[in-house]
């Protein structure tokens, strides 16, 4: 059986090291703005200054060290300083600093707390775009823009629905307001990370919406990951490379499960998308990166097993159906869905016993419809007709309104002897 494929933790496949903002930052001019942690090489004689750069710093020693409890308490201290001397330049960098330490925090704890964390992130970060305009700080803008894109991405996924898709509505503003600052000819490295955001939340949109609005949001991240690799070369950036292959890989599987397409159509997305998992794992090992590596992998044996389904019924394919799903089965050898479409390859290959071994695992392990309606077929066709009607009827209890079990349903009845 073919599934869908799953956007779970895409968030996650694009948080990067959220960058610091010093005291520096914030009073730098706009072409000299640095959007990385920096600490002054001249430091300031004003008391007032010293107080806040001393708790930045403290707060960014604790964010390195993962001890974001420790950081969200000398950053507040940093913003309680720089209100009370009026400095807002600092007040802003230390609510960009917060920011970023209530969203790992978010990430560390999850559930309400996190959500909690979430919320206050983007309200600072908000803030902190009072003082860091347009006009006066571009790159910090952009860059706070940026974060709070990502942050209302991460809460638009977390809320779903409408409410969500507002959310995720706003985020893709925040990311193409970003965009007009990281221009691929100022800031490359920066547009291309932007647009693989931007192309990551309208990827998520896409899930949230039906046809053609769908369809739509997902051809423009299509196109905005392929925009990004123009600028993201693997020797340069390797570990980003590999992202955007397999942000773009998925998009492509998503692609091939839209409604109403030949079957020829989405094999040449599903082969596409084999090839850039494949691409991004020639970065993501597992030695280098054991996580990535692992959902890099497990994409690779998600669209194999759909390949492989897609090929069954060409007869001069079937080997390649057959490598492709023994590839699925090397990385997961008990998924259900992956011995279903085993099981069904022999049915189909002529091999109707030894798709029973298969197909009875499929069931045993996950009953669904589709699994349960292969064997119910194989049975039929090996002359065991008290065993299919005896788990139809059984199925038929479970998925009433299935359109396969009830197509099934009337071919049983149909040879059912009469009286």
């Amino acid at each position: 059986m073919k599934q869908q494929g799953c956007l779970l933790l895409l968030i996650m496949s694009l948080l990067q090291p959220f960058a610091q903002v010093s005291a520096q930052d914030a009073s730098a001019t706009p072409s000299t703005t640095n959007t990385t942690a920096t600490t002054s090489n001249a430091p300031s004689s004003d008391p007032d200054i010293q107080a806040i750069e001393a708790s930045i710093q403290q707060g960014k020693v604790a964010f390195e060290n993962d001890n974001y409890d420790t950081a969200i308490k000398h950053f507040n201290k940093a913003i309680t300083l720089a209100e009370s001397s009026k400095h807002q330049h600092l007040r802003a960098a230390s609510q960009v600093n917060l920011g970023n330490a209530l969203m790992e925090k978010a990430f560390q704890t999850q559930g309400d707390k996190g959500l909690d964390s979430l919320n206050q992130s983007i309200g600072v970060y908000r803030q902190s775009l009072q003082v860091f305009t347009r006009q006066d700080k571009p790159i910090l803008w952009a860059l706070v823009l940026n974060k709070l894109g990502f942050a209302l991405q991460t809460k638009g996924v977390y809320q779903g629905g409408e409410e969500g898709m507002k959310l995720l509505q706003e985020a893709t503003d925040s990311y193409r307001n970003s965009l007009s600052v990281r221009t691929r000819k100022d800031m490359p490295e920066e547009w291309a990370e932007t647009n693989n955001s931007l192309a990551s939340v309208l990827h998520e949109m896409s899930n949230l919406n039906e046809p053609p609005q769908s369809d739509k949001y997902l051809q423009e991240a299509v196109d905005l990951y392929l925009l990004a690799l123009e600028a993201v070369k693997r020797n340069d950036e390797p570990e980003r490379w590999a992202q955007i292959q397999d942000n773009l890989g998925r998009a492509l599987w998503d692609q091939s499960m839209r409604p109403g397409l030949s079957l020829e159509i989405e094999r040449g997305l599903l082969e596409k998308a084999l090839e850039l998992f494949r691409s991004a794992l020639t970065v993501r090992t597992a030695a280098d990166y054991p996580y990535d590596y692992e959902q890099s992998m497990h994409h690779l044996a998600e669209v194999s097993n759909n390949l492989a389904f897609n090929l069954i019924d060409i007869p001069e394919r079937k080997a390649e159906a057959r490598k492709a799903i023994n590839e699925a089965l090397a990385i997961h050898p008990d998924d259900p869905y992956y011995l279903d479409t085993l099981g069904w390859l022999d049915y189909h290959s002529g091999k109707p016993e030894k798709a029973l071994t298969s197909l009875e695992k499929s069931l045993e392990i996950m009953p669904y419809s589709q699994n349960a309606g292969h064997l119910i077929e194989v049975y039929w066709h090996l002359g065991k007709k008290d065993k299919a009607r005896s788990l139809l009827d059984d199925m038929l209890k479970q998925f009433p309104d299935d359109p396969y079990l009830t197509e099934l349903s009337r071919k049983v009845i149909s040879s059912k002897p009469k009286n």
